[in-house]
């Protein structure tokens, strides 16, 4: 263990290892800038998380008729402005006839292959997007996710989001991991401790592993720390929503799978970088994009990357055995990987 303790020591005090952590973490910052706005305390809040694309809980759930009222009303109120010009009120005239004895889509169809059509169009979609009060879009998010408030969003979105970048730049991380174990010090280390290959395999791998588990697990517990605290100061009845359920049942196997994937690719191309990159980044893009292949369902197996936004499950229906098997299929790699002939010349 101390080994494994002075590896992981002396790596992470390398420049490049510290700009790895901070390149994940401005990833991942940029990805969850709406956190900073929930509760909602002012409108221009909901505007902003709007803007994001973040729209589940501040939008009004209109029917029909409550969308052909608020077309009604703007169109009245577009008639009776005076800077309106003739041709656009002629326009808005014949749209409200029509509104008055038709449904809003029946309208729509209506105008579909007419010059009205881009008019009522823009009316509908400006009237689908009311924004609600600011105490129903808060109660929207408590009652929506079990008192929790928006922890439950924190933590799936921070999941998926760290799934997609980490197994994009674990390319170096684990190339610079691989290629720095000739260190002197990590040698003189191995020549003290005279432990076996296979000993030193598995805690090369640990060194490579912990840091990310270490770091990952932190920064998640405190952006889900920092979402409940500003519920808790503002006056809500939250509750608190564990984050290491979902990270160990989720996070966990994925980044064991990339690294043991990289692992076994290094070791089968002689550690050559350039040879591993179009390989990985193709089962990677993959992995985030399936949808874009037109591939055989039985490839959609080799998906390990799981979204938590409900984006995958038309594709592949995620269990808690599926990622079990993930876990053994990464130790069967890892394993394949050190009897990989090409890389036994040296230790990983």
């Amino acid at each position: 263990m101390e080994y494994i303790k002075n590896s992981i020591i002396c790596r992470c005090k390398q420049p490049f290892i510290i700009a790895f952590f901070v390149l994940y973490t401005l990833f991942i910052l940029s990805q969850l800038k709406e956190i900073k706005y929930y509760p909602f305390e002012k409108e221009s809040d909901m505007v902003s998380v709007g803007d994001l694309g973040d729209i589940e809980y501040i939008y009004k759930d209109l029917s029909s008729d409550d969308i052909k009222e608020i077309v009604l009303n703007d169109v009245e109120e577009k008639i009776n402005n005076s800077a309106t010009s003739p041709n656009t009120k002629k326009m808005l005239e014949d749209i409200k006839k029509q509104l008055e004895v038709k449904g809003i889509d029946e309208v729509k169809e209506y105008y579909e292959q007419t010059d009205h059509y881009l008019l009522i169009d823009s009316l509908i979609s400006n009237a689908k997007y009311q924004y609600k009060t600011i105490e129903d879009a808060n109660a929207s998010v408590m009652n929506n996710n079990y008192n929790y408030g928006y922890q439950i969003d924190v933590q799936k979105k921070f999941i998926t989001y760290s799934q997609a970048i980490l197994a994009f730049i674990l390319l170096p991380y684990v190339y610079f991991f691989v290629h720095d174990n000739h260190n002197p010090q990590i040698e003189e280390a191995r020549r003290i401790t005279n432990t076996r290959k296979i000993k030193f395999y598995i805690y090369d791998l640990l060194v490579i592993i912990i840091p990310c588990v270490i770091y990952t697990y932190i920064f998640g517990l405190v952006l889900n720390v920092y979402s409940f605290m500003k519920y808790k100061n503002a006056g809500y009845d939250i509750h608190y929503c564990y984050t290491y359920p979902r990270y160990l049942t989720i996070f966990i196997p994925t980044l064991l799978m990339c690294v043991a994937l990289l692992v076994f690719l290094y070791r089968l191309f002689g550690e050559s970088f350039a040879a591993t990159i179009p390989v990985y980044l193709a089962w990677v893009i993959l992995n985030i994009t399936p949808k874009a292949f037109s591939i055989p369902k039985i490839i959609y197996r080799l998906i390990v990357i799981q979204r938590l936004d409900d984006i995958q499950t038309s594709i592949y229906k995620y269990s808690f055995a599926q990622r079990i098997i993930v876990l053994l299929v990464a130790i069967i790699v890892f394993t394949v990987g050190y009897n990989c002939k090409r890389g036994r010349r040296k230790t990983l």
